[in-house]
């Protein structure tokens, strides 16, 4: 079953299932390529980021104890950063919370 469902602009697209399938924004800005028949799937923001996003069903043991039907693994490939920019998303967040658990 796939899990992954396309809008733009507020209108749902239909990027078929299927290897390789895709769609582009008409202005070309936006491009959603599956990476598997379903899924799995690469953004592409040319000149801007790459974000692959894996739709991952969860157990009915993990659905029950968190009430969820799957989780995502997303990871980012920015083209160009600001220096302001400093370490890894997760980290920096990891970073924050345990000092907060620590106040």
């Amino acid at each position: 079953m796939d899990h992954i469902k396309f809008s733009h602009i507020g209108e749902e697209l239909a990027v078929p299932e299927g290897h390789l399938s895709s769609w582009k924004s008409p202005s070309s800005h936006i491009k959603v390529q599956r990476t598997s028949i379903k899924n799995i799937v690469l953004v592409t923001l040319p000149e801007v980021a790459e974000i692959s996003i894996n739709v991952v069903p969860v157990t009915k043991q993990v659905d029950t104890i968190y009430n969820c039907f799957a989780h995502l693994e997303v990871q980012f490939q920015f083209y160009v950063l600001s220096t302001n920019v400093e370490g890894v998303i997760g980290r920096s967040t990891c970073l924050q919370i345990s000092r907060s658990q620590q106040s």
